[in-house]
């Protein structure tokens, strides 16, 4: 049965050296997998991320946009962070 998660908190531990396309994939993944486990009006954070030449960098390069095509929207960002709430119930 699919459980409906309200947080989940998805944290590195160790040390793993990876190069940026690893890392963008690694968070586009995560969030693919995500998004249809988030209730309703679910909330996702992502630290080391900036929006710089009409484009987001760091972590969430292509997991922001993957999101803000699947009804999220941007509604905080600063210190390196943005945070993006689900808008509707897909």
């Amino acid at each position: 049965s699919l459980v409906t998660l309200k947080f989940i908190i998805m944290c590195k531990m160790g040390v793993q050296v990876i190069n940026d396309d690893a890392c963008h994939k690694m968070h586009l993944d995560c969030t693919t997998a995500l998004v249809s486990k988030l209730n309703p009006w679910g909330v996702i954070c992502f630290d080391d991320v900036w929006f710089k030449d009409f484009e987001w960098q760091g972590k969430g390069k292509n997991a922001i946009p993957f999101l803000i095509k699947n009804s999220f929207t941007v509604v905080q960002t600063g210190n390196n962070a943005a945070i993006l709430v689900r808008s509707d119930e897909n």
